[in-house]
């Protein structure tokens, strides 16, 4: 077996064997229970005529917008590390994918949007903006005006140079503004020819958002509410008023006279500008708090994204705002488990289960709660979430698959985490570290106490009597449980600084970090675990879970890898999959491997099955799979690659019967093998 510890350049020569022996794993289907992919999470929003585009981590959705009641997915381009920006012009939008490039896509037949190549030349982009008949880009150091008559074949208008770089670009007419946050402001000109030219700047204001008609503009301040501005003399662009909101400002939408401005704490609140630029405040909507992104139609209709689902905003004669419509989505998934023959995912609008075993077409998923679940963990029958500012619910899985709810963990402030033994459970508090409770009565946990932590701790885990929690920036602390109510803090691990996922399967610890990549410690030692194998970066696992002798690993880089660790003092690369978006979570169930991202759950085929009988999955059926076969059994020897190799009678279990039949095989040309029923 390959090490995989010395040299980074070893994985591409892994990565070949690899594909010889084990084919790349493909994504075979994506989680589509209503006929249509289900997405969520996104944060760019555009119109263009009947329909709405929204932006997302794996590419753009355009829905149907003139349906009454829930609004309809229609369909979906995937576009490589996601949008976080988009504009329309007719039928084609334009858009800035997760590197920064700027890329045009037509949504002429709606069902099916085509990728019609870059808008631009290759650049990291940081803000779009259309104007007219010109596209306008922003990013470090400039700006390019581009004639979109033909919408296909953009030609460059004109350039503009500056210093810094770009967060937001808003145009209107003759006049556009560059958002550069702490350091202010760009005003310039767009020319009737395209051709651009920087004319004040606007500094001691930090800038990253703004709206704009031209000769004002209003730009969200967080805590400091929306600053006013005036550009009649674009030369000298001067802040002349604030409007102080609520809470925390973070987006706006103009369109005519109506302002709408999105507050973290308040909602959305309705302004309407009756002597320009001074706003007069109409009314507000508390429901909608903490969007992501606004879009007006026209001043009496708006959409807002939160999370990737989309409302319709109405506003009447006196203002008034309401929510009249939202779009069909089931929120931004995180966490996928396995019990049993079921699949568990938890997303932001609550647990959806599958029925792993069957083809996803065929599969039923049942939305159990509207809780937006941030983690989960299994242990026994008893599913435990973490629900963010609601604390962490208990929930007991049924011979059916069904939950049954237990009891609720009201949360201190926001939790993030979860660590459930047999009789004890702990949650993660984003300001207070952790709390204990005792579960001998799952309805009627009993708090047993708690520990203070420096920093937010996003994952934990539990071996034995020891816990294993990340602390950002200090790394994994190992914490003595051996009296519940009161952890001692030990130590801490080395190599795991950026921790966001830990996995423990027997005495192995598995620690996917962001800078040092995936640490495998030994923990005979529980006190004092010793490093068996480091992958570093840029190998930056997020997720991890084990099967038999497969490690899989969801990586931020939209990856997910596939590793043997039968000795993992040598972990071997195996496979890479790409997948489109960052990977949340994964799970393994039989011959497929259960992939989240932000927007979709996707299956990946995991290679074919191997011969039966051939344990050691060395591709020959000989006395080396006996013998290691009789150390599994006997003597606690290695997991099997896929236990189901073993079990040559396909009666569901791995024992001496199989070992008679194998020898018989072998042997003497016994009965044929039979592919294996054991999971």
């Amino acid at each position: 077996m390959i090490p995989l510890l010395p040299m980074l350049r070893i994985i591409p020569i892994l990565l070949i064997a690899a594909v010889c022996a084990f084919p790349c794993p493909a994504v075979e289907f994506t989680l589509d229970p209503s006929g249509s992919a289900l997405w969520g999470g996104g944060q760019a929003i555009t119109l263009s005529g009947e329909w709405l585009v929204t932006g997302h981590p794996d590419g753009l959705r355009v829905w149907q917008k003139t349906v009454g009641g829930q609004r309809r997915l229609t369909g979906q381009l995937e576009i490589r590390g996601g949008v976080r920006d988009l504009a329309s012009n007719g039928t084609v939008v334009y858009g800035l994918d997760g590197a920064g490039n700027a890329f045009m896509a037509s949504i002429a037949d709606p069902s099916q949007p085509s990728n019609e190549g870059e808008l631009g030349p290759v650049h990291e982009w940081s803000a779009l903006a259309i104007n007219g008949h010109f596209a306008l880009l922003a990013g470090t150091d400039s700006a390019m005006s581009f004639d979109i008559t033909d919408p296909f074949d953009p030609v460059v208008a004109g350039i503009a140079r500056y210093s810094g770089a770009a967060l937001s670009v808003a145009a209107h007419d003759t006049l556009f503004a560059i958002g550069q946050g702490s350091a202010g402001l760009l005003v310039g000109r767009q020319h009737p020819d395209g051709s651009l030219s920087i004319q004040g700047h606007l500094t001691g204001q930090a800038v990253s958002e703004l709206v704009t008609d031209g000769t004002y503009g209003w730009a969200p301040q967080g805590d400091s509410g929306v600053l006013i501005l005036d550009f009649t003399n674009p030369n000298l662009p001067v802040s002349v008023a604030r409007i102080y909101t609520y809470g925390v400002a973070t987006h706006l939408s103009l369109a005519g006279d109506r302002l709408l401005a999105a507050d973290e704490i308040a909602g959305l609140s309705s302004y309407r500008l009756i002597a320009r630029p001074f706003p007069y405040w109409q009314s507000e909507l508390n429901s909608l708090h903490g969007v992501d992104g606004l879009m007006a139609e026209s001043p009496s209709r708006f959409y807002a994204i939160r999370d990737g689902e989309v409302f319709t905003v109405d506003v009447d004669v006196a203002g008034r705002l309401s929510q009249t419509a939202q779009f069909s989505h089931v929120g931004a998934y995180r966490t996928v488990l396995r019990y049993r023959e079921w699949i568990y995912v938890m997303s932001t609008t609550g647990i959806w289960r599958a029925d792993g075993a069957m083809p996803l077409a065929d599969s039923n998923f049942i939305r159990f709660s509207s809780q937006s679940i941030r983690s989960a963990v299994v242990v026994g029958d008893k599913l435990l979430t973490a629900e963010g500012h609601s604390g962490a619910r208990l929930y007991r899985i049924k011979n059916d698959g069904s939950l049954e709810f237990l009891s609720r963990i009201p949360a201190l402030t926001s939790t993030g985490g979860v660590v459930f033994s047999r009789d004890s459970l702990m949650v993660l508090d984003s300001v207070y570290g952790f709390q204990i409770y005792g579960v001998t009565n799952p309805y009627a946990p009993a708090y047993l106490g708690g520990r203070a932590l420096d920093r937010q701790a996003p994952v934990a885990a539990i071996y034995r009597n020891y816990l294993y929690i990340s602390e950002p920036l200090q790394g994994v602390s190992i914490w003595n449980w051996q009296y519940t109510a009161k952890p001692e803090k030990l130590g801490f691990l080395p190599h795991t600084r950026r921790t966001e996922g830990i996995l423990i399967d027997g005495n192995r610890l598995y620690v996917a970090d962001r800078d040092s990549g995936l640490t495998i410690f030994d923990l005979t030692v529980p006190t004092n675990p010793a490093t068996l194998a480091r992958i570093p970066a840029p190998f930056s696992p997020t997720s991890l879970c084990r099967s038999g002798r497969l490690l899989y690993t969801g990586q931020s880089d939209c990856t997910v890898s596939e590793i043997d660790v039968l000795n993992p003092a040598s972990p071997v690369l195996l496979a890479v999959t790409e997948i489109p978006g960052p990977v949340h979570g994964v799970s393994q169930f039989g011959e497929r491997t259960w992939v989240s991202t932000e927007s979709a759950v996707r299956t990946l085929a995991v290679g074919p099955a191997l011969l039966p009988g051939d344990f050691n999955a060395d591709g020959f059926v000989d006395i080396f799979d006996v013998t290691s076969m009789i150390a599994y059994c006997f003597s606690a020897g290695d997991p099997p690659f896929r236990l189901n190799a073993a079990d040559v009678n396909a009666d569901g279990q791995t024992d001496l019967i199989d070992i008679v039949l194998l020898i018989d095989y072998i042997f003497s040309g016994g009965p044929d093998l039979l592919p294996g029923k054991v999971e």
